[in-house]
């Protein structure tokens, strides 16, 4: 295997992986410039490749994103390494909407946790992705790294502590904006992640819900009192619906954060939310994430504190279809896939499937229908510098994928069938979804949730091609 590196006559830096024992070549990823490499072009010399600006078609097209045009290269030094393996947990509290709305009633200590919430920090990028990508098509939130948070936050996380905790120094590192901000995107990801801990599966964003379903109703505008509406509603596997949102914040070295004033206010916005749908929710999640930094000796931990209260009564509701939240839940994930266009019909129209190529790639017990995001050098290297780089064994190529049986079922959906009629049939909710780490061609690391959609990389460990394979869908 190759990387080449080439920068051309008119600027255009591409970057090029070549699997030298494979029937045909083919280019995995691509930056600003995308071409084919000629099979019959020499290799001996540094720029001797001639690259081919012919379009790209079919299963070639389908193995690049469209989003690696911003995909930067970046080093990998050990602490990157080390947080893309990290483990931890967090104590989770629950506390009742009575003494969360009552005043004088005083929470602390807090003594009696319902749980510790395990988790790593792949599943922790992949629930803070998919929150972020819910926002879809309403938001630009989808041009992100597909490991984007883990890459541009790494520093700020500690792994090694018995629980999550922040880095040193990080409480008070970003401006208050960018803090609050970067609080609130780790929140939505540990209330994701909780709340498929507790059974649900599927994601859509409420405002999503309302915007498409309500004749013009907007959720961005707050109601008259000047209460926001609730971040997602939630579906489990077996229709179960729930509101939730999510609180964030960075506690103070010493000091202590106002748990029950950020739970009153989640308890406000789905308070208000409830109102306004149908089928109704017939539950409902204010879930916070609270994280302290590593050298905070007060004595509370890091933490997530929730309330589970019933939802009110609808007043004037929009109804839905059935099957929105999974509609909402799959086509946000097929937008970061490069699929728009099918992302589109099964949100917003039935129409006629699209044939197209795919790459696929068989890991664990199933085969995953992926897009290439990223090719990276694990040692770090710039491959822009116009070289011809060898390195069979040190190749990290990431990913976002769907189980291929799923990608079916969104091909029955957007041709009008129920999609929880068309995912009953492959019966997701009883599938194992570990990948063991070592696999044909490499190593994996990632996540897979749920609703078996995947992100994650494969380290190409060994001179032997990970086995991508190219397949005719309907989608």
């Amino acid at each position: 295997m190759l990387i080449f590196a080439q920068k051309s006559a008119v600027g255009n830096n591409r970057v090029s992986i070549v699997d030298e024992t494979a029937d045909e070549t083919i280019i995995l990823h691509a930056r600003q410039s995308i071409g084919i490499i000629d099979p019959n072009s020499s290799l001996t010399d540094k720029g001797s490749v001639h690259i081919c600006d012919r379009p790209i078609h079919g299963a070639e097209q389908m193995i690049l994103s469209p989003l690696v045009a911003e995909t930067a290269w970046i080093n990998v030094p050990s602490k990157i390494l080390r947080t893309f393996n990290g483990r931890s947990c967090l104590p989770v509290f629950e506390i009742g909407e009575g003494i969360i709305q009552r005043p004088k009633v005083r929470i602390r200590p807090l003594t009696k946790k319902s749980k510790d919430f395990p988790f790593n920090s792949w599943r922790l990028a992949h629930a803070i992705m998919k929150a972020d990508c819910a926002r879809w098509p309403y938001s630009n939130l989808l041009r992100v790294r597909s490991v984007g948070f883990l890459l541009e936050y790494v520093d700020m996380l500690d792994w090694d502590s018995s629980e999550l905790r922040l880095s040193p120094g990080m409480t008070d590192y970003y401006a208050d904006f960018s803090r609050t901000s970067i609080a609130g995107r780790i929140g939505q990801g540990m209330a994701l992640l909780f709340l498929e801990d507790e059974g649900y599966t599927y994601v859509g964003r409420f405002e999503t819900i309302i915007n498409q379903f309500g004749s013009g109703r907007s959720s961005s505008v707050p109601s008259k009192n000047g209460i926001k509406k609730p971040d997602f509603v939630v579906e489990s596997g077996v229709g179960k619906l729930a509101l939730a949102e999510a609180k964030g914040s960075f506690v103070p070295v010493g000091g202590y954060v106002n748990i029950k004033g950020a739970l009153n206010a989640a308890l406000e916005q789905l308070h208000s939310g409830a109102k306004q749908l149908t089928p109704q929710p017939s539950k409902s999640f204010a879930v916070g994430t609270f994280l302290r930094d590593t050298n905070d000796n007060c004595g509370e931990p890091s933490l997530i504190a929730y309330t589970d209260p019933p939802p009110d009564e609808a007043q004037e509701p929009v109804e839905y279809p059935k099957d929105a939240i999974r509609r909402a839940n799959y086509a946000s994930w097929l937008s970061l896939m490069g699929f728009g266009d099918s992302a589109q019909r099964l949100w917003k129209w039935p129409g006629d499937l699209e044939k197209r190529s795919v790459a696929t790639i068989t890991l664990g017990e199933y085969e995953y229908v992926v897009t290439i995001t990223g090719v990276q050098s694990q040692y770090g290297s710039d491959l822009l510098d116009g070289t011809l780089l060898l390195y069979p064994d040190s190749v990290v190529l990431k990913l976002v994928g769907l189980e291929l049986g799923v990608v079916k079922a969104l091909g029955a959906a957007i041709q009008g069938r129920s999609l929880t009629s068309a995912l009953k049939e492959i019966e997701l909710i009883h599938r194992r979804r570990e990948i063991p780490r070592e696999i044909d061609g490499g190593e994996f690391y990632g996540s897979v949730l749920s609703d078996f959609s995947l992100l994650g990389e494969i380290r190409v460990s060994r001179r032997q091609w990970p086995d991508f394979r190219r397949k005719e869908i309907a989608l």
